[in-house]
C-alpha cells in the first residue's frame, strides 16, 4: 500500500508536488503589480467609428502606449482617424487626434486637440503609417496643461479647468490598434 504523507484541500500529494504548489502560491502572493495594459483593436468600416472607454477620476493623468494604423478606408466624408481622448463631465473631448489627409495619403498625421471648435488645429506631427506603431505620452494636469508627445515630438496646449470623467479610445474610417496603453492617475 502506497501513503502520501502530505494532503491539502482533501486530496492527497507527494511530497514534491506539494511543495511545489507552496512555492507557487507563496510567489504568487508576494509579486507587485503594475498598472493594468489595455489594447484596443479599432477596425471599422468607412464612414463608421468605434469606441473604446474607461471610468476615470483624479486630478492629473497620463496615458502612455502605442497606436498603429493598418488600414486606412475612403469615404467622401470622414477621414481615416485615431483618437486618444481626455472626456470632460459637460462631455468635452481633448486629446491626441491621428489622421490621413485626403492630400497625404501616406502619411499619419498627428495633432493636439483642445476643447476649442475653432478651426482644426495645426499639425505637429507625422510620420508614414507603413512604418508600425508609433508610441506616445498624452498628459493632463489639474491646472489645465495638455500635453503630448509622439516620438521624439511634443506639442502643449493650455485647456484651462477641465473634470474628467473618461478616457476614449476610438477610431474612424480605418483599422487602428491601440496597443500596451497604460493609464496612470495622481
Amino acid at each position: 500500500m502506497m501513503r502520501f504523507p502530505y494532503v491539502a484541500a482533501g486530496v492527497f500529494m507527494p511530497k514534491n508536488v506539494f511543495l511545489f504548489c507552496a512555492v507557487l502560491l507563496s510567489a504568487c502572493a508576494v509579486t507587485p503589480r503594475g498598472p493594468d495594459s489595455y489594447y484596443f483593436d479599432c477596425d471599422t468600416p468607412a464612414g463608421d467609428f468605434s469606441e473604446w472607454n474607461r471610468t476615470i477620476a483624479g486630478g492629473d493623468f497620463r496615458i502612455t502606449g502605442s497606436i498603429e494604423l493598418w488600414i486606412p478606408r475612403d469615404d467622401p466624408r470622414w477621414q481615416p482617424t485615431g483618437n486618444v481622448w481626455f472626456i470632460g463631465t459637460d462631455s468635452r473631448k481633448i486629446g491626441l487626434q491621428a489622421l490621413v489627409a485626403r492630400d497625404s495619403p501616406d502619411r499619419l498625421q498627428f495633432r493636439l486637440r483642445g476643447p476649442a471648435a475653432a478651426g482644426a488645429p495645426a499639425v505637429f506631427a507625422s510620420r508614414n503609417w507603413k512604418d508600425g506603431a508609433v508610441p506616445f505620452t498624452l498628459t493632463l494636469s489639474g491646472s489645465g496643461d495638455l500635453g503630448v508627445t509622439v516620438g521624439n515630438d511634443t506639442q502643449s496646449l493650455p485647456v484651462g479647468k477641465v473634470v474628467v470623467k473618461k478616457i476614449a479610445l476610438s477610431c474612424s474610417t480605418a483599422d487602428f490598434h491601440f496597443s500596451d496603453i497604460i493609464i496612470t492617475t495622481e
